[in-house]
């Protein structure tokens, strides 16, 4: 599985398999999958994509996705993906931490890619949630519009220092470390625009 940050909520997953996820793609892609994490992200002509928009439990080409939305206004959605005996769980931007009812969507999760700045959840609670979750790669992913202040908060508080990011993350599950990780994606952007 190949992880690729496209800036904002937008996510790459290339399969071993060549199969493709996409999460809110910015522009028209071929993938197999497309996941939206709201209306207003949704783009027009995706092909013959299998299109995701609200909560349910799929199983498209042997992937798993169980979505659930996490507020009553359903603004928030977290995905959870389950391919290559790795389970990815991914949330939308949220403002506040999600309540025990979608507890069973969180357990045994492998990689936990969760949104920094633009919510109002304290960096302190978003670092004992990744606690409780319990992840073995933890990828917080920044909102455009927040740069880089909530980022640097989140990573003093996880105590992760001198950390570089990457263009991509390549991982199997057999490759998983026992020993939890902090990931950034770069997203394609220079490093020195990430953590300056």
């Amino acid at each position: 599985m190949v992880l690729i940050w496209q800036g904002n909520t937008t996510f790459k997953i290339i399969l071993l398999d060549g199969k493709v996820i996409f999460i809110d793609p910015k522009k028209p892609v071929q993938a197999d999958v497309i996941l939206f994490t709201s209306e207003k992200n949704q783009i027009k002509d995706t092909g013959n994509s299998f299109i995701i928009l609200g909560p349910g439990e799929y199983e498209v080409k042997g992937i798993f996705i169980n979505a659930r939305f996490l507020d009553k206004e359903h603004k928030s959605i977290c995905y959870q993906i389950s391919a290559e005996n790795i389970n990815l769980l991914f949330f939308s931007p949220i403002k506040t931490l999600p309540k025990d009812e979608s507890s069973d969507l969180f357990l045994n999760t492998d990689i936990l890619i969760f949104p920094i700045g633009l919510n109002e959840i304290k960096p302190s609670d978003i670092s004992n949630f990744k606690k409780e979750l319990e992840p073995k790669i933890f990828i917080p992913y920044y909102l455009e519009e927040d740069k880089q202040n909530s980022l640097k908060k989140v990573l003093a508080i996880l105590n992760v220092e001198n950390i570089k990011p990457i263009p991509h993350l390549k991982i199997q599950a057999k490759n998983l470390a026992t020993k939890e990780q902090t990931i950034l994606l770069s997203g394609g952007q220079s490093p020195k625009d990430i953590l300056p």
